[in-house]
């Protein structure tokens, strides 16, 4: 078919590389050979056994409509509780905080929420390469900010007139940098010099080793209110095909981001939620297990 027929936006993207080497690694194991890849970020465990019983728990139990656009509560409580435990943060789970399907879908609607034509976002370098396809998506810009090596850390970022937004990762997807308390506030006191909105993608939180030590951009002083908080179940819990991932934000940005998700898909799969719930307020040991075995 002639390619006019397609949209500017449908042209312009093109498969992921990380898809890419995926599929062929899977093709190899079809024809009985032994691979590893390191290309996605996809646990080789299975999802622990109490958050598969929650789900077909649920599933018994007949939660399988429609839920809320924001998610059902008992999962957005189980959020809120997460990340007072993890970030010491307090999110009120009935308007701030959104259940997604996955961190990638959210930091979808993130951007979708907050970017018009011509606005400049400021994308880590290395960094997730959703940053780099969906924001042009937008006819908006990613200006990408090195991470300075050896060691990939933070030495601030060009600045526009035309700068809106800054997408902090933390830990850092591709490198694993995992930024010092310096470096955080450095990054904060940027964003709030600036006047810009922030972006902390958390996906990795709980994968640490050494002395590191998480740390939300959100928590740092008078960060809350600029940042969408963007989590993930999937690394965590081994639940990347459930896709369950949640933002956490000021009430007005949750609600134009509940909008979307209104249009956008509605709601998320209704019984993953109650395991997404049981995977945040149940046992954690499984956490540790798989930590130390990656």
């Amino acid at each position: 078919m002639d390619t006019q027929r397609f949209s500017r936006i449908a042209n312009s993207l093109k498969s992921a590389s990380i898809s890419s080497v995926t599929q062929t690694a899977d093709a190899l194991r079809r024809e009985g050979k032994e691979v590893l890849v390191f290309s996605i970020g996809r646990p080789d465990f299975d999802t622990p056994e109490h958050i598969k019983a929650a789900a077909n728990d649920a599933l018994a139990k007949g939660f399988v409509h429609y839920t809320h656009n924001r998610g059902i509560l008992p999962m957005r409580e189980a959020v809120a509780a997460y990340l007072k435990r993890q970030n010491g943060l307090d999110y009120d789970p009935k308007t701030e905080i959104m259940i997604t399907a996955g961190a990638q879908e959210a930091l979808m609607l993130c951007t979708h929420a907050l970017l018009d034509p011509g606005d400049e976002v400021l994308v880590p370098s290395p960094g997730f390469l959703l940053y780099y396809s969906s924001i042009p998506m937008l006819h908006a810009v990613p200006v990408p900010y090195v991470l300075k090596e050896p060691d990939y850390d933070w030495d601030g970022a060009p600045v526009s007139d035309r700068t809106k937004l800054m997408i902090f990762n933390n830990p850092n997807n591709p490198t694993g940098k995992v930024f010092s308390a310096e470096e955080m506030r450095d990054a904060a006191d940027f964003v709030k010099k600036h006047d810009l909105l922030a972006i902390s993608d958390e996906a990795y939180d709980r994968l640490l080793y050494g002395d590191a030590r998480h740390r939300s951009l959100a928590a740092e002083p008078d960060m809350r209110e600029r940042t969408l908080l963007v989590g993930s179940l999937s690394k965590t819990y081994s639940m990347t095909g459930w896709r369950l991932g949640y933002v956490a934000g000021a009430p007005e940005l949750i609600e134009r981001l509940a909008r979307l998700q209104q249009n956008y898909m509605l709601s998320v799969t209704s019984f993953a939620q109650y395991g997404g719930a049981e995977a945040l307020n149940g046992p954690q040991e499984c956490v540790e297990t798989m930590r130390r075995a990656f």
